[in-house]
């Protein structure tokens, strides 16, 4: 008799230890943390190309931000981070060396 409710009180741990299944969100966060590191490298051959990445990485990181565990949305807020820097650094860069010089 003992032996059951030993089981019966450890039953529940058990069943708290699984992680809760992947939905959109998960994969939104991954996806966005590949982007943002692909906007890094695409950086290196065109900017306007690493605009485009960056800014398809910065909305699928807000997208990603609705995931239901705590290491996928700070997943998602090193790829907004990521990608946000890029994004404002090259438009920054266009707008006062292209836009800014060629006024002159």
């Amino acid at each position: 008799m003992t032996e059951n409710t030993d089981i019966q009180k450890d039953a529940p741990a058990a069943e708290a230890s699984v992680a809760a299944p992947a939905n959109w969100h998960t994969w939104m966060a991954a996806v966005a943390a590949v982007l943002a590191i692909a906007a890094w490298v695409v950086l290196c051959f065109n900017g306007y190309a690493a605009l485009g990445v960056g800014l398809c990485a910065f909305v699928a990181a807000c997208l990603g931000l609705h995931a239901h565990t705590r290491p996928w949305r700070n997943l998602a807020t090193t790829a907004m981070i990521a990608s946000g820097v890029v994004l404002v650094v090259l438009a920054a860069f266009l707008v006062v060396i292209f836009w800014g010089l060629n006024s002159i």
